[in-house]
């Protein structure tokens, strides 16, 4: 199988839940597939999206999938999926080609799950990574009246992968550290600060309790 390197057309600004079975599942058709999201929103990405699906004169590897109702999909085309919905943004809230690589990569051995199988290889077109989508973002109102200067709270996703931490410090601000974007200090304005979020289901942790909430829900108190 020839090398294809990772390529888009027409990327999009957003998308959220790809739907796998509309990604082209044999790498001999069209070079350019079209995925529908939920919400009607359009993706266009090249599938070869690494140098092989398999390694050379291998099979790809292809298994029903638990996390999508047991339909069989390749495992890199539920992979890349995956990545799609899941890789972390940088701080424009954009996932790119490295961002979905490293995401791939960090993740294949749980997607195989008990029955491993070869990792894909990546090849990436120049130095300057690509954007892929650009996520959907919502202004955040977070009550923190309630924090402890130096108490660290901390901000996950609704699959509880940690997206930042925020601490209060002495003088009405508040501390934030995210994982996969700069850091920066937001003031507190009557008890709240606002922060920006991509869109979807939050947690914020503080010491043992826990609060979930849908992200641009107001007045969010820990």
């Amino acid at each position: 199988m020839n090398s294809a390197k990772l390529n888009t057309a027409a990327a999009p600004e957003k998308i959220q839940n790809c739907d796998p079975s509309e990604f082209a599942r044999h790498h001999h058709r069209a070079p350019v597939t079209t995925a529908r999201g939920s919400d009607s929103v359009w993706c266009r990405i090249r599938p070869a999206a690494c140098d092989r699906p398999a390694p050379r004169g291998g099979k790809a590897q292809e298994r029903p999938i638990p996390s999508r109702e047991g339909k069989t999909y390749s495992l890199l085309t539920h992979a890349l999926v995956d990545a799609l919905n899941r890789a972390p943004t940088n701080e424009k809230f954009e996932v790119t080609s490295d961002s979905i690589a490293a995401h791939i990569r960090q993740s294949w051995s749980d997607i195989c799950g008990a029955d491993p199988a070869d990792p894909p290889e990546f090849s990436l077109p120049g130095i300057t990574p690509i954007t892929i989508v650009k996520r959907p973002t919502v202004a955040q109102d977070l009550d923190v009246s309630g924090w402890g200067p130096g108490e660290p709270v901390e901000l996950l996703r609704g699959d509880t992968e940690p997206l930042a931490t925020l601490i209060r410090l002495i003088g009405d601000k508040v501390q934030v550290s995210w994982k996969t974007r700069a850091d920066e200090t937001i003031a507190i304005v009557n008890g709240h600060i606002t922060i920006n979020l991509v869109a979807g289901f939050c947690i914020l942790r503080r010491g043992t309790v826990q609060r979930a909430f849908q992200s641009g829900e107001a007045n969010v108190v820990i």
